[in-house]
């Protein structure tokens, strides 16, 4: 096995300085390990058959003391970082093994905590869906948490990949879990935000997956969500590029045809195109986030905090195992928020997102709804992050279909083409302000 590059080898760029006292978070994600086990064993699933058995190590379920100690440091790190929004995701695992009584426990504590603060406070779970029921439907309406459903499609689909320990399917225990979301908000009028969040399988008809999704099981909110690979893993992935950026515009053709949710991976891409010169300047002066779950300005950032109590960076990034192993991770008992955010960690994180290869400096969409991909599909043993994304010709691919769809339907051409060159020129602009150059946006 060949050497693994330096943590981060950057090779000739320049991290930039990175000074968390300065920096201006909006809103912090916390995905939060409620349960370190699942009742299900999906296939694909990175984070307990993805080589990295860590897991195994940590309490099964977070102890009522280590809530109370996450609470409050979330809390004291709000306002020490003046940050306005706090968005708390229960994950796992399956956040649902858990008891009810310690949801309930866990759900008070954060929002106790928060009382009389500045900041906001949002909770949500990432379930797969299957232990839903009545008692459960109550208690996440009663501290509003809005919910996420992790489904492939149909039960064919569903059960190739998403079964129990005994590889039976799961699919008809998630409908039954959507449907008493649904059935739920419709009598008590409520919402839970109900989205769905489905791996992209280019063998299947992804168009196909949508209609389910959105059509018969009545999703508002849908994700599709790449395979969690680098360039080390990419061969599992089961397709070529080429093919996941026809699968992504089968969704897309089929979103036209019923555009009755939100996708988004199309939401993200038509935004770019609605917005404005200074949402421009935003995302060219920002960047968006370090991790990839969700795309955002600089300064919104992603962490996890385990069952017991310990800190690491956001976890879609341990398809790059060989670093993210070696990634810092601390107690909360040990450090506050501000002196983990101030880690050089998210200084390099921060380098790997603006400092596109070589190879991709000419591409048209660099800097608009792309900006290079997430960065563990970037990620190679040899080169680090100094690489680019595994999908790159594919998101082109997608790119150039929905820009021929905007074009064909009135948007002007010259627009799409002044707006990627604008967000360039402000990605290049920032890059040489960092390093300590000057540069007048009507010089361009």
């Amino acid at each position: 096995m060949g050497e693994v590059a330096p943590l981060l080898d950057f090779r000739r760029r320049k991290a930039p300085a990175w000074d968390v006292d300065s920096t201006d978070i909006h809103k912090l994600q916390v995905i939060l390990k409620t349960i370190e086990r699942c009742n299900i064993n999906c296939s694909y699933c990175y984070y307990f058959n993805g080589g990295d058995d860590s897991y195994k190590s940590r309490p099964a379920v977070i102890s009522k003391d280590v809530v109370e100690q996450v609470a409050a440091f979330l809390a004291h790190g709000v306002t020490d970082l003046r940050i306005q929004v706090i968005e708390a995701v229960f994950h796992g695992g399956e956040p649902l093994m858990q008891s009810r009584s310690r949801f309930d426990h866990m759900c008070s504590s954060l929002r106790s905590a928060f009382s009389g603060l500045d900041a906001e406070l949002r909770l949500g779970i990432q379930t797969n869906g299957t232990l839903l029921d009545e008692a459960w439907c109550e208690l996440l309406a009663r501290h509003r948490v809005t919910v996420g459903i992790s489904i492939d499609g149909s039960r064919l689909v569903n059960d190739r990949q998403r079964v129990d320990h005994k590889g039976r399917g799961t699919y008809d225990d998630v409908v039954k879990g959507i449907r008493c979301l649904q059935s739920y908000a419709a009598r008590h009028g409520v919402s839970f935000g109900l989205g769905s969040l489905t791996v992209v399988d280019p063998r299947l008809d992804c168009g196909e997956i949508y209609r389910h999704l959105a059509g018969d099981l009545g999703f508002d909110n849908v994700s599709f969500l790449l395979p969690d690979c680098s360039h080390d893993s990419f061969d599992e992935a089961g397709a070529t590029p080429a093919e996941f950026g026809q699968a992504l515009t089968d969704i897309f053709d089929a979103w036209v045809q019923n555009p009755s949710a939100e996708v988004r991976n199309i939401s993200t891409f038509l935004d770019f195109f609605r917005a404005g010169p200074k949402a421009d300047q935003a995302q060219g002066a920002e960047g968006r986030n370090v991790s990839g779950r969700e795309r955002s300005y600089l300064g919104n950032q992603i962490i996890v905090i385990n069952s017991d109590g310990c800190l690491s960076i956001d976890d879609s990034l341990m398809p790059a195992l060989r670093w993210w192993q070696r990634t810092p991770k601390q107690a909360i008992s040990q450090v506050s928020l501000r002196e983990w955010l101030g880690n050089a960690v998210f200084a390099e994180l921060q380098a790997g997102e603006r400092n596109l290869p070589d190879e991709r400096q000419a591409c048209a969409w660099r800097g608009g709804p792309c900006q290079g991909g997430d960065l563990e599909n970037r990620f190679s043993s040899a080169l680090g992050f100094d690489a680019p994304s595994v999908f790159c010709e594919g998101m082109s691919k997608y790119y150039e279909h929905v820009a021929a769809y905007l074009v064909s339907n009135g948007y002007p051409a010259q627009k799409i083409k002044e707006k990627l060159m604008r967000q360039s020129f402000l990605g290049a602009a920032w890059e040489i302000h960092q390093h300590g150059g000057l540069i007048d946006e009507e010089d361009f």
